[in-house]
């Protein structure tokens, strides 16, 4: 369906605004009904995360969702990590159809403030965070589609959009964020975005240039990092678990997070995504008032990426799993003891896996007044670590930096928090590339960066855990049929029927 408009219950501080407010000029009155109304934007980010960590992960090393049983067993799922899916994938035509939505939502929101005749500085800032949400979807659009129409207003559906070649889409971005740039201000409250968050968004599409344009421009990629490191708002969190606590919303390192409470969730990854990964008799281990599903796991040859003194391997959950009171767990026959291994044991893999085959990942461990079914964590979107790593690969692709800091000297200042002191492991004795992309696996698990990593360094199409080599193409989703079928002017990527 054509950009279909997601209305949900917002999880920033703001008040969810309803349907009319989003579209009803009428219904701006005053700052306060603006920001209703801008929170139902916010909202779209929330409400994609499930749909793009499913896509995103699931194609790379990081990640398996495979057929336990009949639990999970889908094509469109298995066929991620295979790099086998078409046209026809569920999967990928949900992730579309999140991030059109948030698009056409955005636009909403913008035409409506231009209607209601209010002005102002504080007009002008909600504006610019409403076009830096569309322009964050349109980012995420050109990683994972390519060419895709640029969509600044209501669509007529009787005469759908023609499409944009992907470096038109490089340029709108390029424009929108620089000029809300201006706009933002230097800080905001978490969950709302400000010109840090749009630096480090126009630094992402810099680093990214050369797959998205053909063109490198590593030294602006080293330019706004370093408007971001000299904005001085942001530094690295002492502690790496900080950063996805169930307490972490006001965290040094998260430049852009999207903001959960428990009590007010409704469906996205930032909220249940321990639900993914977690076993159907682990709910009372975390506090939790259901258990899992079963699925999401991450290959060995992964996991095997973290040394045992490395703090970052906390998120993977191997051995025998206990409950609250330190009791074995056993799997669903209450016989079979629950131990979750980093091999996948059958012969079928993936395919039909064990009940324990897989380390587990749980980045966002549960906390917080209880009882639990949603979680408290803040989703880290942009974090402080990414810009210095960010940085570093822009050194090591040739560019220089004025401030003269070396990649290593970056690399190890992300890498030493995650050691103790003394530890032989804590610095790098060098880096090149192929290292720093380990680094960026081992620092960035789950946060929906892999794919985009891989696809930049080289990698996406090299074989891994139950994945053979697969075809350049597939650097690209396909424009799903149904898209098409709505939307004719749309082009199908290269390598797709």
């Amino acid at each position: 369906m054509l950009l279909v408009m997601i209305i949900s219950l917002s999880c920033t501080k703001l008040e969810m605004a309803p349907l009319s407010q989003l579209t009803d000029a009428n219904a701006y009155q005053n700052k306060n009904d603006l920001l209703g109304g801008l929170s139902g934007v916010y909202s779209t980010v929330g409400c994609y995360m499930d749909g793009l960590f499913k896509v995103n992960e699931a194609c790379t090393d990081e990640a398996i969702v495979p057929a336990r049983g009949g639990d999970w067993k889908s094509i469109d799922l298995q066929s991620l990590h295979k790099h086998t899916w078409t046209v026809e994938n569920g999967e990928i035509n949900n992730a579309y159809n999140n991030l059109s939505s948030g698009i056409a939502q955005s636009n909403l929101f913008i035409k409506a403030i231009k209607s209601s005749g209010l002005t102002g500085t504080d007009v002008d800032v909600i504006e610019a965070e409403a076009r830096f949400v569309r322009a964050f979807h349109y980012f995420n659009m050109i990683d994972m589609f390519g060419n895709v129409p640029i969509i600044t207003d209501v669509v007529d559906p009787s005469n759908p959009p023609k499409n944009n070649k992907r470096t038109e889409v490089f340029t709108f971005i390029e424009t929108e964020l620089k000029e809300i740039s201006a706009v933002l201000p230097a800080t905001s409250a978490t969950g709302r975005v400000n010109k840090s968050a749009a630096n480090f968004l126009l630094a992402k599409l810099y680093l990214n240039a050369k797959v998205f344009t053909g063109t490198e421009q590593w030294g602006k990629v080293i330019e706004y990092c370093n408007l971001v490191i000299d904005g001085g708002t942001y530094s690295l969190a002492s502690d790496y678990k900080s950063i996805f606590n169930y307490d972490n919303d006001n965290n040094t390192e998260n430049i852009y997070a999207f903001r959960n409470s428990a009590s007010t969730s409704t469906w996205g990854a930032g909220y249940y995504i321990h639900f993914f990964t977690l076993h159907y008799n682990q709910g009372p281990q975390f506090g939790l008032t259901s258990g899992g599903w079963n699925g999401f796991s991450t290959t060995k040859s992964f996991y095997e990426k973290f040394t045992p003194t490395d703090k970052r391997n906390y998120i993977f959950l191997v051995g025998q799993q206990f409950g609250p009171d330190g009791e074995q767990l056993f799997c669903r026959d209450g016989v079979t003891p629950l131990i979750f291994t980093p091999e996948y044991t059958t012969a079928a893999g993936m395919d039909n896996a064990a009940e324990t085959d897989g380390a587990r990942v749980l980045k966002y461990i549960p906390g917080g007044a209880g009882p639990l079914y949603f979680l408290n964590n803040d989703f880290a979107i942009f974090r402080y670590a990414d810009v210095l790593l960010m940085k570093a690969e822009a050194i090591l692709n040739g560019a220089t930096d004025p401030k003269g800091t070396s990649a290593l000297d970056l690399v190890n200042t992300v890498r030493a928090r995650a050691f103790e002191a003394g530890d032989p492991l804590r610095e790098l004795p060098s880096v090149d590339l192929n290292i720093l992309l380990d680094e960026r696996g081992r620092e960035f698990t789950w946060e929906l960066l892999r794919r985009n990593d891989l696809i930049r360094f080289g990698k996406f199409t090299e074989a891994w855990d139950m994945k053979g080599v697969s075809e350049p193409f597939r650097n690209l989703f396909p424009i799903p049929s149904q898209q098409i079928g709505a939307n004719p002017n749309l082009d199908q990527n290269q390598g797709y029927n």
